[in-house]
């Protein structure tokens, strides 16, 4: 994941995102950042978390005149630490998502970066409109940072893994190449109730999973509980994992993460950013 593309609203989640890919950027092996931001009308492609207010100042030359300086600053920001990367800024008014797609396929990007509102933004939990419209879209890699991330290095890994049709689902060439370049340690867990499949299938799956990614020697976990969210998130604490990879099902778990209430704020709950990883 050489070349990303940093989603910028200049709310507290940008720049918690910033102070990530800055933490983050040479372990990562980054060699290309594009920052974007639209100031296109509010709606439904708006970049902007529900609970944050971007002041609009003037008219809309005075607005893209503020939005390029804050661009440039952001710029600067990662160029102290990341001199070597290739660094440029974009702007337009265009819908964010159509935007995202327009420039993920010109410019050829492997990552689109964006934060979202954590439980310390006065208390408020949402992913947004925009990560939302993502997320549905399983073609892009998305690396989410909570507003109220922790940091820790990414020297822990931690894949949250559904056990069904493993095969078909995990991106495991990428998900390889991508723990070594981190020389990262990987947990792969999979949390289920008693009753989930049966037991056939279950060593079965779970065969073809160790076949798959025990090259990376990484620890298996298959945790029971029915509280799948709280558990992961129990579970990645307390190793100090820095990175969450999980793999989205059109439906399964993970679906539901983002679209049940409950599992929705647990999850924003996190203070461990979250890679949304496809096979392609």
């Amino acid at each position: 994941m050489k070349s990303i593309l940093i989603l910028t609203d200049f709310s507290s989640a940008t720049e918690q995102t910033i102070g990530y890919i800055k933490e983050n950027g040479l372990q990562l092996g980054i060699q290309r950042i594009l920052i974007y931001h639209s100031f296109g009308p509010q709606g439904i492609d708006t970049l902007v978390p529900d609970g944050i207010k971007i002041p609009i100042l003037g008219d809309e030359h005075q607005l893209f005149e503020n939005s390029i300086a804050t661009l440039q600053k952001l710029r600067n920001e990662l160029l102290e630490v990341l001199q070597d990367v290739e660094i440029d800024v974009l702007i337009d008014s265009k819908p964010v998502v159509e935007a995202v797609h327009e420039i993920v396929q010109e410019k050829n990007i492997d990552l689109v970066v964006l934060g979202i509102n954590g439980s310390d933004d006065g208390g408020k939990n949402s992913v947004g409109k925009i990560p939302a419209h993502l997320m549905k879209n399983h073609s892009l890699d998305l690396l989410l940072v909570p507003s109220n991330s922790k940091s820790y290095r990414m020297d822990n890994v931690m894949l949250a893994c559904d056990l069904k049709n493993i095969v078909q689902i995990l991106p495991d060439k990428k998900l390889k190449e991508f723990v070594r370049d981190l020389n990262a340690h990987l947990f792969v867990v999979n949390v289920g109730e008693e009753n989930d499949m049966d037991a056939v299938s279950l060593v079965q799956e779970q065969t073809v999973l160790h076949e798959l990614i025990d090259d990376l020697n990484p620890e298996f976990h298959y945790l029971k509980s029915k509280d799948t969210v709280p558990v992961l998130l129990q579970f990645a604490q307390s190793k100090q994992v820095g990175l969450i990879v999980a793999v989205p099902l059109k439906r399964g778990f993970l679906e539901n993460l983002f679209h049940k209430s409950e599992t929705k704020k647990l999850t924003l709950n996190t203070i461990i950013p979250l890679l949304l990883m496809h096979k392609r």
